[in-house]
C-alpha cells in the first residue's frame, strides 16, 4: 500500500487496518498529516475524538479563525465549524450560514476536541460513541515542557474512552482506534516510550524504513520519508534562506535529531554491581560508570517510580541522582533511557 496519495499527501487508509488499531505515524512539516487526518475522520461519518497535548493548543483548535477546520474549508469546500461546548472541551459540528461572513453550527457534534493535559477530568463521561482518538503533535518541541505524568495521561485517555467496548457480552464492538500523529522533532517522547517502540522507532529512522507492523501487538509505525510536498518545499523561502541543517533535516527529512550526549550502550551485567533498581530498571556500577538495564541482578533495594519513590531515592542516593542528571550514566538502549528521562531527568 502506496504512503502518500495522488495528490503527495498521506495515505489514510494504512491509518484504518483492522489488525493495527494502535497507529503512530511521524512525518516532515506541512505534508498534511492534520488537515488529511482530521478531513479523512469527517468523510468517514463517525465520532472522533482530536486531542492535542496542553489546553491552550486546544483552545485555539476552538476558534473558527485558527483552527485547522480553517483549512480543511478551503480545501474540501465545506462548512464545518468548530465550537466551545464546555471550559476545556470543545466540538466540530456542520455549519449553518447566517451572514456573508457568519457561519453557525448546528446538528449534533461530529467530533469533540480536547487536551491530553486536562483530559483527566472527562473520566465517567459518556464517549461510548467515539470510534477514533485523533491525537495530534504528540512530540513536543525542545522548548516544550513536559506534562507531569504524561505517558500514564495517554494510557488513561485510551482507558476512559474505550472502556469494556471489547468484552461487552452484549453487544461487543472493535477497540478504539488511535492514531498518534507528529512531526519529527524529540525522538525520546511518551507515545514511544508508552508502546515501548522508542527502539524500534530509532531503528526505523537510521535504516530509512517505512512501514513497521506488530501485529500480536496491534501496532503499526508509519515513517513518512520522501514526501512529495516536502520535495517541493525545499526551493521555498525559508529553507533557501536557512542555514539550519537540523531543522531543515527534521522540517523537510522527516529526520530525528539524535542527542549525541545520550550514551547509549550496552553492557556485560555479568560482574557488575547492582546499586538500586527503579521501576522496571537497575542501575549498575561497571568499572566506576554507571549504568541502566532492564535486566534485574542482585537485591539491590528498591525503589517505585511514583511521586514517593522519587523522593526516597533522591534522599538516600543523592549523589546518585546528582551523577544522573548531569548525564554521567550510560543506557542499555533508547527504550530504558526514555523511561528514566520521563521519571527521574
Amino acid at each position: 500500500m502506496k504512503l502518500y496519495d495522488e495528490k503527495g499527501y498521506p495515505n489514510t487508509d494504512l491509518w484504518h487496518l483492522p489488525l493495527y488499531p494502535m497507529v503512530l505515524i511521524w512525518g516532515a512539516r506541512g505534508i498534511g498529516k492534520t488537515v488529511t487526518g482530521i478531513l479523512d475522520e469527517l468523510d468517514r461519518k463517525e465520532i472522533f475524538l482530536y486531542l492535542r497535548r496542553k489546553q491552550q493548543q486546544a483552545d485555539l483548535c476552538m476558534l473558527p479563525e485558527l483552527s485547522p477546520i480553517k483549512k480543511i474549508n478551503e480545501i474540501a469546500l465545506t462548512s464545518y465549524v468548530p465550537a466551545r461546548i464546555a471550559k476545556n472541551y470543545g466540538a466540530i459540528y456542520n455549519g449553518k450560514k447566517e451572514s456573508e461572513d457568519k457561519i453557525k453550527p448546528y446538528g449534533q457534534p461530529l467530533a469533540y476536541i480536547a487536551a491530553l493535559s486536562t483530559f483527566a477530568d472527562v473520566r465517567g463521561a459518556g464517549l461510548d460513541d467515539v470510534t477514533t482518538m485523533l491525537y495530534d503533535e504528540y512530540s513536543g518541541e525542545k522548548n516544550d515542557r513536559a506534562i507531569k505524568g504524561e505517558e500514564s495521561l495517554i494510557l488513561n485517555a485510551y482507558e476512559t474512552i474505550n472502556r469494556n467496548r471489547e468484552i461487552d457480552e452484549e453487544n461487543p464492538s472493535p477497540p478504539l482506534r488511535a492514531i498518534f500523529m507528529s512531526n519529527s522533532n524529540e525522538f525520546i517522547n511518551p507515545v514511544f516510550s508508552a508502546f515501548n517502540v522508542t527502539d524500534i522507532a530509532e531503528k526505523m529512522t537510521r535504516e530509512k524504513k517505512s512501514v513497521v507492523t506488530l501485529p500480536e501487538r496491534g501496532i503499526i509505525l508509519i515513517n513518512y520519508l520522501n514526501s512529495p510536498i516536502s520535495q517541493k518545499k525545499k526551493n521555498t523561502a525559508l529553507y533557501r534562506a536557512t542555514a539550519n541543517e537540523e531543522f531543515k533535516k527534521m522540517a523537510l527529512d522527516n529526520d530525528f535529531n539524535f542527542d549525541t550526549n545520550i550514551k547509549i550502550k550496552p553492557r556485560n551485567i555479568a560482574h557488575a554491581k547492582p546499586l538500586v533498581t527503579f521501576g522496571d530498571f537497575t542501575l549498575y556500577n561497571i568499572d566506576n560508570i554507571l549504568y541502566f538495564d532492564e535486566r534485574k541482578s542482585g537485591t539491590p533495594p528498591i525503589f517505585t517510580t511514583d511521586k514517593k519513590g522519587i523522593s526516597q531515592f533522591m534522599r538516600n542516593f543523592p549523589n546518585l541522582y546528582y551523577q544522573i542528571l548531569k548525564g554521567k550514566a550510560e543506557y542499555q538502549n533508547y527504550t530504558v533511557y526514555g523511561k528514566i528521562k520521563a521519571t527521574l531527568l
